[in-house]
């Protein structure tokens, strides 16, 4: 009986994983979102990080878009068992979020504006869990994510 709750168990909780991934994007079945499984592997700014997005065709889907900052707010989670890395100096750093997702780098630009007057964007950092208002020229260590709404 008791192996048989056992096995009943497993399938349950493998059959309920938030992300799935498949053909190059990561559904999140938590909010029906869509994302691409890699960024755009290199820096860029936020215009750059926007183009990509608005440029990307995958998974036979060509309305992606940049992610705003409470949605990748949303898959950030500091206590993952297993989370992907980032290779700096070496060395690899930890990105909290699902293993199904592979970064180049901790910083995502978002769509979100601060200062909008000033045209200053907000990106994350899936090192650390924190927002950070970014400058739109910048490009050290900032990557392009892109989202689009599942179907």
């Amino acid at each position: 009986m008791t192996t048989v709750f056992s096995l009943v168990l497993l399938a349950f909780a493998a059959g309920s994983a938030r992300f799935e991934a498949a053909d190059g994007a990561v559904r999140d079945t938590k909010t029906s979102l869509e994302w691409s499984q890699k960024d755009n592997g290199a820096d860029v700014d936020f215009k750059g990080a926007k183009a990509f997005c608005d440029e990307l065709t995958l998974a036979d889907h060509d309305d992606w878009r940049l992610p705003t900052i409470e949605e990748l707010e949303g898959i950030y989670d500091e206590n993952v068992d297993s989370p992907p890395t980032y290779l700096y100096r070496g060395k690899p750093y930890p990105l909290r979020m699902d293993s199904s997702f592979a970064l180049t780098a901790p910083g995502i630009w978002s769509s979100s504006m601060r200062y909008e007057n000033r045209g200053v964007a907000w990106s994350f950092f899936f090192s650390s869990g924190r927002q950070l208002a970014t400058a739109p020229t910048a490009t050290n260590y900032q990557r392009a994510l892109c989202v689009r709404s599942g179907s």
